[in-house]
């Protein structure tokens, strides 16, 4: 029996999660153990200008799409959204949710959206943007740009950079008011590294525990408000039933002085 699991494990991983979008495979310590087990010739990361043009494709077909991850973070910008408010998009991609949420949201005229992406993809992000006319959305890669905004928004990202995340946080002079959290794995054991399909490339994601990030985030001077789970796509290692508490969360944070 061992020897027919190992079987199947093996023809998962050499042959179907190559070209399983979304999916996951193993369970590491560190983001380099992770990147070793990226299948042969294949890329790693988010910075691809071929990764990039795709984005570009979808998005005139996609953009205005939303899913059901999107609605409580439309529930809680509708009511943090004021005239002077400045938003900062931490993995916004090429600026999909600000264009998705303009048909749910009453964008205030005075709203600035500020998108912190990796350099190929705000370099489409910045061309679509010239491409609608739009002046209040623009791309940095430069996290501390998030200094002194009123919302941090970060959907599907964090994940990328791990603990990372708490430390750019805290490193900030002035914090944002606000913290959006969305499509976040955590679990309820040990954290831990997997690695994801993204289609042309394969990356690193970074499975947190999740009393502990939350704990990470409070000891910033932050308070949890809500949280809430998004069960709409799976969120599971195969071969792995240990860690049947993950699932993707979302958290708002408010910040207390």
């Amino acid at each position: 029996m061992a020897g027919l699991a190992s079987l199947v494990r093996s023809v998962y991983w050499y042959y179907r999660f190559p070209h399983a979008y979304g999916s996951y495979r193993g369970i590491f310590e560190t983001f380099d153990q992770a990147i070793a087990a990226v299948p042969n010739q294949s890329k790693v990361g988010y910075n691809n200008a071929d990764l990039a043009q795709e984005y570009e494709q979808d998005f005139y077909q996609y953009y205005k799409i939303i899913g059901t991850f999107d609605y409580p973070v439309l529930f809680w910008l509708k009511g943090l959204l004021f005239e002077h408010c400045t938003v900062f998009d931490f993995g916004g991609n090429v600026g999909n949710r600000f264009y998705a949420y303009e048909d749910y949201l009453n964008y205030p005229p005075h709203l600035k959206w500020i998108v912190c992406e990796l350099p190929e993809i705000l370099k489409i992000g910045e061309k679509i943007a010239q491409q609608e006319k739009r002046s209040n959305i623009t791309f940095t890669d430069q996290f501390d740009q998030a200094n002194g905004t009123d919302i941090l928004l970060a959907s599907g990202s964090i994940q990328y950079l791990g603990n990372e995340f708490s430390k750019q946080l805290g490193s900030l002079a002035c914090k944002p008011r606000h913290l959006i959290l969305n499509r976040l794995p955590l679990c309820e054991g040990k954290q831990f590294v997997t690695l994801q399909n993204g289609g042309l490339v394969f990356y690193p994601a970074f499975v947190m525990n999740k009393a502990e990030f939350i704990a990470s985030i409070c000891n910033l001077g932050y308070e949890l408000g809500d949280s809430w789970q998004d069960r709409s796509e799976p969120c599971a290692v195969p071969f792995h039933p240990e860690f049947k508490t993950l699932s993707f969360h979302g958290l708002y944070f408010k910040l207390l002085s």
